[in-house]
């Protein structure tokens, strides 16, 4: 089984009380509450399913997997499913955490999850996802705009990860 790999930011971020927020990064002033998030990376063969944010969204216009906060009292793999669900109509099975790292604005601590298309039809929320797009991992660096972040996920972690192992509900 392959360890959880973790993002340079967030190896020097210090975690919460369990409670879904953590200690901000950085010392001075005063202390910003980092939320839990997930984002999910789903697999169909070997593509991955890609979104262009939408325009009510933090980071609109950029091209990302999905992601989105935990709800209260809600694990990463429900939250993985929930997210896949709301946000592109797609039913997922979370595979395991492949990767950690912080958000472009150093607001949210990510669990980057693989899971596996599993049914449902391809219906994006257009509130959350301007455009929707099937690549092979090693095409995500072309896109444009991207969070430079995500990068180090498609580029190191990706490739070897093969076909994961399941962890669902952990």
């Amino acid at each position: 089984m392959h360890g959880v790999r973790h993002g340079p930011l967030l190896q020097r971020a210090r975690r919460g009380a369990g409670d879904g927020t953590a200690a901000a990064l950085g010392s001075t002033g005063p202390k910003l509450l980092v939320k839990r998030a997930v984002v999910v990376v789903i697999r169909r063969g070997d593509r991955v399913l890609v979104i262009r944010r939408g325009a009510t969204t933090p980071g609109s216009g950029h091209w990302a997997p999905l992601a989105g906060k935990l709800e209260v009292g809600e694990d990463e793999a429900q939250a993985v499913r929930r997210e896949a669900l709301e946000e592109v109509g797609l039913h997922v099975r979370p595979i395991r955490r492949a990767w950690q790292s912080t958000s472009f604005d150093g607001r949210h601590e990510l669990s980057w999850w693989l899971a596996e298309a599993s049914g449902g039809t391809l219906r994006p929320d257009p509130r959350e996802v301007a455009v929707t797009r099937w690549i092979r991992p090693e095409e995500f660096a072309a896109l444009s705009p991207i969070f430079p972040g995500d990068l180090p996920f498609f580029d190191e972690v990706i490739g070897e990860l093969g076909s994961g192992s399941a962890e669902e509900g952990k």
